[in-house]
């Protein structure tokens, strides 16, 4: 086994690639002659032990790894399958094959493609059944290179493959090129043109114009998108994209007299496509089962669940159960049908609804000799598919049976399907000794209370664990039930999945979810979340916190059938909407209260995340039947972002773009491809269209907005409304402050920096960027930092107080002495304090060159600037230094944006 790193370290992540002199030269080295190539992202290797299902074929003298279950019987499927991991760290071969595959003078061996030749020299393939190793995951590359190395790849394995038997050729051409080639097509929507050019050509070469080999065992989707990369113009491969970014990867099956028929809304905005190609394979489906229950009753074991053919309405679909005992034997279950409200969230299907999928069936006790599994057999036309119904969440239990002496017993199975027995069946062996079970929960307002029962000991704690932080409950008991409580609001619990932890006074432990909750339904619905109780893979319980919708707003297949509803004629409202609903502060925020106080009797609509809404509004939340009503119907909409991709203006409908800034690094059509997706891109071309007025803060703004977004329509030029924040003066300074935890004569200064394409992908700390915590020892002032609402930047220590969650932007202004910003917009409204502002700019050269910048910022900014952490910090002290003459905004810019908005909007409503 050999690691293969060192001076492909600068390189990891971006190709798997060495040099054929130095695989030459580290094979020399090895002992052993069975040789496994490592990559050096290998970070646990464990004989027998595989995380991720993966195994090990031996084909002649070379072992490929293959997922666990893709690899067939017999011997050439073995090897044909192989194809689908080619991976590194799965290869073991002799050196001599090794050393015959890359020493025959290629500069670079790219390892994947390495794996290729050694199957495509082997022979007599076998099945080898153990498991190898698991390989971390390395961080992606950028998308160019990421095509570039499909493109070099794809040439390199269409060589290979002419090595192979002509009779393999044709089903190993799709296995091991169909998944680059739709790699590559999903790259296509932020690459340049030459380059979308490029792989349309390659595509060309390889892939035949119809649906036959290697295309028909390709999920519908995929079909056609190759079909598209290879022989389509470039704006149907993006219509495609599009489509798949928003609609995800789901296929409508409609019966059509006796057949099935794909009616794919995108495929009819493509005209030509071949017949054969959207021809239903057996790809384009998968059989689903899931188990909701198991509990005894008198004549047997009841099972509840739900099972469908993926894509395919449960009415139109037959359902067999059998129950197959440890010999292969099979018995037929009778079953009646029961609803299952949850599986449209589950599934994620836009198109069809499975709310009609549920089933209820009983195991006699005289049906059950031994262990036994229940087979789910599903039909539609000549599509029948077959799978195991999986393990309950409650995954291991034991009830006694109606008759004395008996027990039912379930338990998980080698691949997690419900085995059933009236024996003895393995029980857990890790839970505590005290044990601690959420038997319920309710939500009234904001108060969540859990239900929970213990069999001793006495509860000193409960809280909710997760990513996010850790926030207690309170226990209460009352009549002998003891509960945990805790208000939703004022907590801050964050919204996702929580693990519930109790706490005594020398334990500590998870609580379980009762073996009878039917945790797969229970939904709360309060005024301002929502919260589902389930129970995890081995019945560990799960509090998830959401928005207050309903599950079929949840479900995608219910926000497809609100997106297609029409809610009737416009009414005489307004609704108001900041960052799509995470807010209602910014710009909007600002017009709301003005249009308020003057008493404009018409309906002011605020559409919100969570339920809270500013007092004189009524909330409509994000999602909501109420909220798509709204958009549809309210004569007037303000925002400051774009609205949802299928908001279509209607006649008569006004809609006010505030945008939320004025610009300094390049946007949407200024910016390089690859940092705007292409879903926003069509979303945004469509949207600008519709605006009616846009504000810009200078005129120079407006030209920029006006020329990145391609916006054609009436600017209204003046100060930012929600500047208007900012004329509250001491008093709202103190406000905040005392709200900060920070005394009048603390020196505060506020780190507010643009959002970064690397920190999208989850929470960062501070320090990446700068380290505040230095930043407050070095010069005895506190740090306060607002992370930009398109990332998750944190920061706490000594000195440093994390005010992302703040409402208002202005408030913390006002409240600080210096601010710290590098490309965002907010330094434009903080020179109306007249107050110090450094720019804060390590990363400056990448910014540029990913992003792009506006004129030559920073150097035409007039403001200080640093590049490292001393230089900030000799930067913030000389601001300190400097006296700063008392300075309040002149109100007169901002208010005359105000009325002149306050009469737009009175003009469109029709008001005098």
């Amino acid at each position: 086994m050999l690691a293969l790193d060192g001076e492909r370290a600068p390189r990891r992540g971006v190709a798997l690639s060495v040099s054929a002199s130095a695989l030459l030269e580290v094979l020399q080295r090895a002992r052993s002659n069975a040789v496994m190539l490592l990559d050096g992202a290998v970070d646990q290797l464990s004989s027998g032990v595989l995380k991720d299902g993966r195994v090990v074929l031996n084909i002649g003298d070379a072992v490929v790894g293959a997922r666990r279950g893709t690899a067939v019987g017999d011997a050439n499927g073995s090897a044909r399958t192989a194809f689908d991991d080619l991976s590194p760290a799965t290869v073991i071969a002799s050196k001599a094959l090794w050393e015959q595959t890359f020493s025959s003078g290629g500069k670079r061996v790219y390892l994947p493609d390495l794996s290729l030749d050694l199957l495509a020299r082997a022979r007599h393939p076998e099945r080898l059944g153990r498991e190898l190793c698991q390989t971390r995951k390395r961080p992606q590359p950028k998308e160019e290179a990421q095509a570039q190395e499909l493109l070099r790849s794809l040439r390199h394995r269409a060589r290979v493959l002419k090595l192979l038997p002509e009779a393999d050729r044709t089903e190993v051409l799709g296995r091991t090129l169909a998944g680059p080639l739709i790699k590559l097509a999903l790259l296509c929507g932020s690459l340049p043109s030459e380059l979308v050019a490029e792989a349309q050509g390659l595509a060309a070469s390889l892939v035949p114009p119809s649906a036959e080999e290697p295309l028909s065992s390709l999920p519908l989707v995929d079909r056609v998108l190759l079909h598209a990369l290879a022989h389509r113009e470039r704006v149907d491969l993006e219509e495609l994209l599009v489509a798949r970014a928003r609609e995800g990867t789901s296929v409508p099956l409609r019966f059509y007299g006796d057949r099935l028929r794909v009616t794919l809304p995108v495929l009819e905005r493509l005209e030509g496509l071949p017949g054969s190609l959207l021809t239903p394979q057996a790809a384009d489906s998968c059989a689903f089962a899931a188990t909701h229950g198991l509990r005894v009753v008198e004549d047997g074991l009841e099972v509840t669940g739900r099972a469908y053919l993926y894509g395919v309405r449960p009415q139109d679909t037959e359902l067999q159960l059998e129950l197959v005992s440890g010999h292969g034997d099979a018995q037929v279950l009778d079953w009646s049908p029961c609803g299952a409200p949850q599986a449209d969230l589950y599934a994620n299907d836009p198109w069809t609804s499975y709310a009609e999928s549920g089933f209820r069936a009983v195991i006699p006790v005289d049906a059950l000799a031994g262990e036994a599994q229940i087979r789910v057999r599903l039909r539609a036309a000549d599509h029948e598919l077959s799978t195991w119904l999986p393990a309950p969440p409650q995954a291991v239990g034991r009830c006694p049976g109606a008759c004395s002496g008996t027990a039912w017993t379930w338990w998980p199975g080698e691949d997690g399907e419900t085995c059933i027995s009236l024996s003895e069946a393995p029980q857990p062996s890790d839970l505590a000794e005290l044990s601690v079970i959420v038997a319920g929960a309710s939500l009234l307002g904001c108060k969540l209370r859990l239900m929970l029962q213990t069999n001793g000991g006495q509860l000193t704690g409960l809280e909710a664990v997760s990513s996010q932080g850790t926030v207690p409950f309170t226990l209460t008991e009352e009549g002998g039930t003891l509960s945990a409580v805790v208000d939703l609001q004022e907590s801050g619990l964050a919204r996702g999945g929580h693990r519930l932890r109790w706490l005594t006074a020398d334990q500590q432990g998870w609580c379980q979810a009762a073996p009878d909750l039917e945790v797969a339904t229970l939904k709360l619905l309060g005024t301002t979340h929502g919260a589902r109780l389930r129970a995890a893979i081995g019945g560990e319980a799960v509090l998830t916190l959401t928005a207050p919708l309903t599950v079929f707003e949840q479900s995608a297949y219910g926000r497809q059938q609100l997106v297609q509803e029409i809610f009737g004629p416009l009414v005489d409202a307004v609704l108001f909407e900041s960052f799509r609903g995470r807010s209602t502060a910014d710009n909007p925020g600002a017009i709301f209260q003005d249009f308020k106080e003057y008493g404009v009797n018409v309906p002011l609509w605020w559409s919100v995340e969570d339920g809270a809404a500013p007092r004189g509004s009524v909330p409509v939340v994000t999602g909501s039947c109420q909220w798509f009503r709204a958009l549809r119907t309210a004569r007037v909409i303000v925002t400051n972002d774009n609205l949802p991709y299928w908001f279509r203006k209607q006649p008569g409908q006004h809609v006010l773009q505030t945008w939320h800034g004025s610009t300094v690094k390049h946007l949407l059509r200024d910016a390089p491809g690859q940092t705007v997706s292409l879903p926003y891109r069509h979303l945004m071309a469509r949207q600008v269209s519709q605006w009616d007025l846009l504000l810009a803060q200078t005129e120079q703004a407006g030209q920029r907005l006006c020329s990145a977004m391609g916006y054609e329509g009436k600017v209204l030029v003046g100060e930012y409304p929600r500047n208007v924040g900012l004329l509250g003066g001491e008093k709202v300074r103190l406000q905040a402050r005392r709200a900060l935890g920070i005394d009048a004569a603390t020196k505060v200064v506020l780190y507010a920096p643009t959002w970064r394409e690397a920190l999208r992908d989850g929470p960062r700390s501070a320090p990446s960027l700068f380290n505040p915590v230095a930043l407050a020892a070095s010069t005895g002032v506190t740090v306060l930092v607002r992370s930009h609402h398109m990332n998750e930047l944190r920061a706490d220590g000594v000195g440093v107080v994390d005010v992302s969650q703040y409402p208002n932007a202005e408030g913390l202004m006002l409240a600080a002495d210096v601010l710290v910003s590098d490309y965002s917009s907010i330094v434009f409204d903080w020179a109306l304090t007249g107050k110090p502002c450094v720019l804060h700019v390590p990363d400056l050269e990448e910014y540029r060159q990913e992003r792009g910048l506006y004129g030559s910022w920073p150097d035409d900014s007039g403001l200080p600037v640093s590049r490292n952490q001393a230089e900030l910090t000799d930067a913030v002290l000389a601001a300190l230094a400097a006296p700063v003459p008392a300075q309040v905004p002149d109100p007169e810019p901002v208010q005359q944006t105000l009325k002149q908005v306050r009469e737009w909007i009175t003009e469109a409503l029709g008001l005098e």
